[in-house]
């Protein structure tokens, strides 16, 4: 009796925990939305759909976030699958350099970026970002993908290596089939921090056809000065893909994060 009210008392307290942390999450979003509306809904969202510059930001973040989506999964699995079963010299210190890099803040390489990307001419270039993008995103994405394949029983690749089939062939007619979920995952993941990457493209990106959606707001801060019902309708404008990948995608991002736990 007395450790169910207190395993009660336990779920009780997450619970309220949760709730508070829902609401502290959630009331930023409602006060956008209802921002969104001051001064007219169809004057405000008119302004940010029917002006023929926002779809270049639009396009522009939509071609960052392919390229970063194709150069981290493609320098993920293949990766993932040398560090998983292959064996090669000085194999755990270099996982280790590359995991590290999940525990330094992406502001730290602000400087060498950017003066890199000055040098390579790339300044008021979208594709300067793919680059700091697929470097951010491959440590999350080789730990996630590593683990998946470390979870597949070893006699499938025995097996295979039997019958005659070669690394190549083992990776891409095994290994990418069943690693599909955790693929999935750091494909959303990318996405998502290719889209919602503000701080580089502040930095690296001056010219106004060259800029991506996270700067959209900007555009109407200067030409719409206080008018913050504009303001909110662009960023509802930049969260729509964001909902929308969740809202589809979610059961993909749960497979894949639990995906590799259980042998």
């Amino acid at each position: 009796m007395i450790f169910d009210r207190k395993d009660l008392l336990g779920r009780t307290v997450v619970q309220i925990v949760i709730v508070i942390m829902g609401i502290l999450w959630l009331y930023p979003l409602v006060r956008m939305v209802l921002k969104s509306f001051e001064g007219g809904f169809v004057n405000n969202y008119s302004a940010v759909f029917l002006d023929a510059g926002v779809y270049r930001y639009f396009w522009n973040s939509i071609v960052v976030a392919a390229m970063d989506i194709a150069l981290t999964i493609t320098c993920v699995t293949l990766a993932a699958y040398a560090f998983s079963r292959l064996r090669f010299p000085l194999q755990i210190p270099l996982f280790l350099i590359l995991i590290i890099g999940m525990m330094i803040p992406g502001a730290g390489f602000i400087i060498p970026w950017f003066l890199t990307i000055k040098k390579l001419g790339l300044v008021d270039n979208p594709l300067s970002l793919v680059g700091p993008h697929v470097a951010g995103g491959i440590p999350f994405g080789l730990m996630l993908i590593r683990s998946f394949f470390d979870g597949i029983p070893k006699e499938i690749n025995e097996a295979a290596t039997i019958d005659g089939a070669s690394k190549h062939t083992i990776f891409r007619r095994i290994y990418l089939p069943l690693g599909m979920p955790a693929i999935a995952t750091v494909t959303i993941y990318t996405f998502l921090g290719s889209w919602n990457d503000y701080l580089l493209p502040l930095i690296f990106l001056q010219d106004p056809a060259s800029m991506t959606v996270t700067l959209l707001p900007q555009k109407f801060v200067v030409f719409a000065g206080s008018n913050y019902g504009k303001i909110s309708a662009a960023l509802m404008a930049i969260s729509i893909p964001i909902f929308l990948v969740y809202f589809f995608c979610q059961r993909f991002l749960e497979k894949g994060l639990t995906a590799g736990s259980v042998k």
